[in-house]
């Protein structure tokens, strides 16, 4: 009994002396771990919120009306940056879960397992080279780094996860265009016809693939089925030569003409075509041309085409109308035209050529894209697109100050093109509406270099290199952008300041740096023609400005030709006039709504000079952001920009770029020890004082613990006294 109670007091000690500090705290977050582990937290510290979800993302899996599973196959114990992205992966799906509605789910599968290499190669997600450093050698280790969406009986498949940036709008964008397909899929009233046209005869011209389309488009067919409930009919035509002429004029398929030994003319074509009703899209099979002779092209990876172009056909895309007729850069040019700005915005938005002499603004299409025109446009053309912007809608400017003519005579003999004025009117439209374009090209000394072997270092002043200093991080389209590439571009400065009576907002987005000025005579872009004018004439310049608010009209009365809103008289409307025509007067002189316009100098930026067909350049996001933006979509923006955004340096001065340098990697680790220091000497003297002040004795000859300890033997020296002074008095007592 004495014993026990002997142990419980040793314990009570235990717990109330300095001794246990280190257990105590051991305890603690053991503790913390196990509650953490059922009671999930986490804090997005970051400044894109880079671990968080959008709304958009929270609002799709909160809504979910079916199970959505995704299945990762991704290779464990990768080198550096790859199993980042991998920790990064785990944490945003994990992300999506807590935000469902419990009909989403995720599964990492062991890739070191065969039958989950061979599930995954069935999903066709192929295997990346990663090189592997380790102690003893330099390798390359194939990996997996992809999922599979699977939603109803859509099967959608993300490939490629090599980074973390951008990945939440990778996985919302497939899974956003999954339900919408299913959706569309499902509420289809037949099925979609999938027809190869294809000539027999030319197979006896040696064309390379050309045997092995039939059974690959039979393939592919049988795996898209798989993953679309067998919605696709397939049929193979071999049409007559009067056919053929129909199916180009129809459909756009090549026509192919050959000269038969009995000196008739054979004419056949090939291509895949889907279809719904009246809609259609073609499958991109087609003959082209090599050094080798001919050979059928597309084959590749045609499951994936045909997929895409179901995507296409059945999606609820958003329209978006492209100004036609005008001069403007093409959609269908891939060397010179707009067809990668098209390319990287087709997943979803759908561009809808517009030609205002014959045609009119679309209704239901929120934006006008008004790419390079290099004509002047009738005022019947500037009033359509006046009154759409009065209505609310927005409008996506890139208009060129200069066009470039060039002599095919001179550029034999390697002369360099001309740049004349553009005859363009668009910026009647825009000087109203409170922005003006400069006719003038923007050199700056902040732009795209180059090394020479012969010249050294070039600098290309006429591709301005906006770094993220002069790059507007208040706005959503440009923010956490590291740089933008721009190309021959103009200055576009908003001629009203901050907002006005009207509403009106102003907002640039893109500036020059300090050291930019402009260039409008005698114009030759080369990096050896052109040198810097005096540090007195340098001035930063806006490139790029959003406009918002309700604008005033720059019409006062309906331009002559304009026809729409003449109505026939008729019994159901008629007046009591002499006149047989009704006008009704449906010009708006200011805007009833609010619209945005975002207007920049240079067509150039959306050619593949400046981006590629992927969209993964840092200019590319910029005009998708914008596309996104105008369309309501602002929630893709930051999305898409997540995780892309750098920490630039920003010192010049090479003595002050190697100071920085130095303190970053020894200032700061000093400082630490410093602090260190003076904390570790800040706890001694409070612990002297707390021991001079409560046990004085010995502590001009003692520190630390050792007063505490001469009190502890004082006390137990005095115990034991007591004790053998009582003994001694019991034994007196028991002789006597």
């Amino acid at each position: 009994m004495n014993g026990s109670k002997k142990n419980s007091n040793k314990f009570l000690n235990w717990i109330a002396s300095n001794k246990n500090t280190t257990f105590l705290v051991v305890l603690f977050l053991i503790l913390l771990n196990l509650v953490c582990t059922n009671a999930y937290f986490r804090i997005d510290l970051t400044k894109t919120k880079s671990y968080s979800l959008s709304e958009s993302s929270k609002t799709l899996v909160s809504t979910l009306e079916q199970p959505l599973a995704v299945k990762v196959f991704f290779t464990d114990n990768l080198p550096s940056p790859y199993n980042t992205t991998e920790q990064y992966l785990k944490d945003i799906l994990l992300e999506y879960k807590n935000n469902s509605n419990d009909k989403f789910s995720y599964t990492f599968f062991d890739m070191s397992d065969s039958e989950n290499k061979s599930m995954a190669a069935e999903y066709n997600l192929r295997q990346v080279q990663v090189q592997q450093v380790t102690d003893t050698e330099v390798g390359v280790k194939q990996a997996y780094m992809g999922l599979v969406l699977v939603y109803a009986d859509r099967i959608e498949t993300v490939d490629g996860l090599t980074e973390s940036s951008g990945m939440e709008y990778k996985l919302t964008s497939a899974m956003s265009k999954m339900i919408s397909s299913t959706s569309s899929l499902a509420g289809l009233s037949g099925s979609v016809k999938m027809t190869l046209y294809i000539t027999p005869e030319l197979s006896d011209f040696n064309i390379a693939n050309f045997d092995k389309v039939d059974s690959a488009v039979v393939d592919a067919i049988a795996s898209v089925n798989a993953q679309n409930n067998n919605r696709i009919t397939f049929n193979r035509v071999v049409p007559s030569e009067d056919e053929i002429s129909e199916l180009v004029d129809k459909y756009g398929l090549p026509g192919v003409n050959w000269n038969n030994k009995d000196g008739t003319t054979g004419t056949g074509t090939i291509g895949l075509v889907l279809e719904y009703k009246d809609a259609f899209r073609i499958v991109p099979v087609t003959l082209v041309r090599s050094l080798f002779g001919y050979a059928v092209s597309g084959l590749d990876d045609l499951s994936t085409s045909i997929s895409d172009s179901l995507d296409s056909l059945v999606s609820k895309q958003v329209d978006v109308a492209y100004l036609t007729g005008n001069g403007e850069l093409s959609l269908a040019d891939k060397q010179n035209g707009a067809a990668n700005l098209r390319s990287i915005s087709k997943d979803w938005y759908n561009f809808i050529g517009v030609d205002l002499e014959t045609d009119s603004i679309p209704t239901g299409v929120k934006t006008l894209i008004i790419n390079g025109p290099s004509q002047e446009l009738s005022d019947v053309e500037l009033y359509k697109i006046d009154q759409f912007v009065m209505k609310g809608g927005n409008l996506l400017v890139m208009a060129d100050p200069f066009i470039e003519v060039q002599n095919q005579q001179y550029a034999a003999y390697g002369m360099p093109p001309t740049y004349e004025p553009n005859p363009s009117n668009i910026s009647k439209l825009l000087s109203t509406y409170g922005v003006d374009i400069s006719s003038s090209y923007i050199m700056d000394e902040e732009c795209y270099t180059q090394t020479d072997n012969q010249y050294g270092k070039l600098n290309y002043y006429f591709v301005p290199l906006v770094k993220q200093q002069t790059i507007n991080q208040d706005s959503v389209i440009t923010a956490n952008i590291p740089y933008i590439v721009l190309f021959n571009t103009a200055s576009v400065t908003p001629n009203f300041t901050d907002e006005d009576a009207n509403g009106r907002m102003a907002q640039v987005l893109l500036s020059s740096s300090d050291n930019a000025w402009n260039l409008s005579k005698n114009i030759v872009l080369s990096p050896m023609a052109i040198q810097p004018p005096a540090k007195t004439s340098l001035k930063k310049e806006s490139l790029s400005v959003l406009l918002n608010g309700k604008f005033t009209s720059a019409f006062d009365s309906i331009p002559e030709g304009y026809t729409e809103g003449e109505v026939s008289e008729s019994k159901e409307n008629s007046v009591h006039s002499s006149s047989t025509v009704l006008n009704a007067n449906t010009r708006l002189s200011s805007g009833v709504q609010k619209s945005t316009i975002i207007v920049c100098g240079s067509s150039k930026i959306t050619t593949s000079s400046v981006i590629d067909e992927n969209g993964t350049s840092a200019t590319a996001t910029f005009l998708r952001n914008a596309i996104d933006y105008l369309n309501g979509n602002a929630d893709l923006c930051s999305m898409r920009t997540k995780g892309i955004a750098s920490s630039t340096f920003t010192i010049e001065n090479p003595v002050g770029a190697s100071l920085s340098k130095l303190f970053n990697q020894y200032g700061l680790p000093l400082l630490i020890v410093i602090f260190g220091f003076i904390m570790w000497r800040l706890r001694i003297a409070r612990r002297k004082k707390i021991q001079l002040r409560y046990y004085p004795e010995g502590m001009s000859e003692r520190l630390g613990e050792k007063p505490l300890k001469i009190k502890i033997e004082k006390t137990q020296k005095a115990t034991k006294k007591s004790k053998k002074d009582k003994n001694d008095s019991t034994e007196e007592d028991t002789n006597e």
